[in-house]
């Protein structure tokens, strides 16, 4: 997840850390592998190694006298765990239950679930409303991917909203692979949201991209496209046709479009038929979702497969959007689904896409609809 500005309001996750780093802004980590996401074996759901997690037991100031941090340090690490913030595996069981000062999951599966979608940002006035009190606005990856000011998106577009219920959705936490797959956090935002973030790289983060050269910047996009590459040929794969990479020529990858195209047209039956196995294996395995991360990601991949079988203008869009090779957020819809599967949630959008991969769901309880 996008999220080099955060400090680490998380004494939990950030144990290793030299005291200095807790009042220093973490640094800019990759974008999300989705391709990897694929997983060719079941993996386990807890995390890949338990040092960074031996403090989970412990109250906040027993961490500060272990590490011996200083006054100055410790003032900073009080103010921020009045922030709420929760912590689980990626099949939802929670980790850190003993210094939370709430179970965020229990909380928003009490609530009607709303993840907002790019084109569906007006819709965070609505959270404010009184009668929507009982429901949870989710900011999920997508959002925090696609938004450019994060500084206007998570301060300035929920101004003056009393009723607690907008919420960050992710994953966070990076294996020796730099895929950032250990486990789901959860975060309100509440009054003390703000004070978690460095001014300084929350306003850099938030600077149009085209006027950003940084290195750190420049990198993250670079491995972004890298990852995106990998996802495509992971969903190639699946439809049995070659695969693409940033070295193919721009004519092989226009070819590749042409010769899907023409497949699309003179074998119209079998096309269909491939469709309508992959909908059969997404029916199948939907209901398996919720609250199990790799089921998720599978599901929403082959959703997306499934959207580039089609013959309509849907289809046609999500394929000519799937051959740009400078395209970073193509497979923002499919993130977006595989967050709604994990939550069983309903989604605000306008987009045509995420409605067609919605109803291949077949989730009764998974809808989509323009306004809260």
């Amino acid at each position: 997840m996008r999220n080099p500005r955060r400090l680490p309001l998380s004494f939990l996750t950030r144990a290793q850390n030299k005291a200095s780093d807790c009042v220093n802004p973490v640094q800019t980590k990759p974008t999300y592998n989705y391709a990897q996401q694929l997983p060719p074996v079941e993996l386990d759901s807890g995390p890949r190694s338990a040092d960074a997690y031996d403090l989970v037991n412990l109250t906040l100031e027993s961490y500060m006298d272990a590490e011996g941090l200083p006054e100055e340090t410790r003032r900073s690490l009080r103010m921020q765990a009045e922030h709420s913030a929760s912590r689980y595996s990626l099949t939802g069981e929670r980790w850190s239950k003993d210094t939370d000062k709430e179970d965020l999951l229990a909380v928003i599966m009490g609530m009607e679930r709303l993840i907002l979608d790019t084109n569906s940002l007006h819709s965070l006035a609505e959270a404010k409303k009184p009668d929507n009190r009982h429901k949870a606005f989710i900011l999920g990856h997508t959002v925090l991917e696609e938004v450019e000011n994060l500084e206007e998106l998570l301060f300035q577009w929920n101004a003056g909203n009393s009723n607690d219920n907008l919420f960050d959705f992710g994953l966070d936490g990076w294996d020796e692979a730099g895929i950032p797959a250990r486990y789901v956090v959860i975060d309100r935002h509440d009054k003390h949201y703000p004070l978690i973030f460095d001014k300084g790289r929350l306003r850099e983060e938030s600077r149009p991209q085209s006027k950003r050269t940084d290195s750190a910047f420049l990198e993250r996009m670079a491995q972004r496209m890298a990852n995106v590459f990998i996802c495509k040929q992971r969903i190639l794969n699946v439809l049995g046709l070659p695969g693409l990479g940033p070295q193919r020529p721009a004519q092989y990858v226009e070819f590749m479009k042409f010769i899907l195209e023409k497949q699309l047209t003179l074998d119209a039956l079998g096309m269909g038929r491939k469709r309508h196995d992959l909908v059969e294996a997404i029916r199948s395995e939907a209901a398996s979702c919720f609250n199990h991360h790799w089921n998720a990601v599978k599901v929403a991949c082959f959703c997306y497969a499934a959207l580039l079988l089609e013959p309509d203008g849907i289809g046609k869009k999500t394929r000519a959007e799937f051959f740009d090779q400078t395209r970073r957020n193509v497979f923002g819809d499919t993130w977006l689904i595989q967050n709604t599967l994990w939550l069983n949630a309903r989604v605000l959008s306008h987009d045509e896409a995420v409605k067609r991969m919605v109803e291949y769901l077949g989730v009764p309880e998974i809808t989509v609809r323009g306004m809260a």
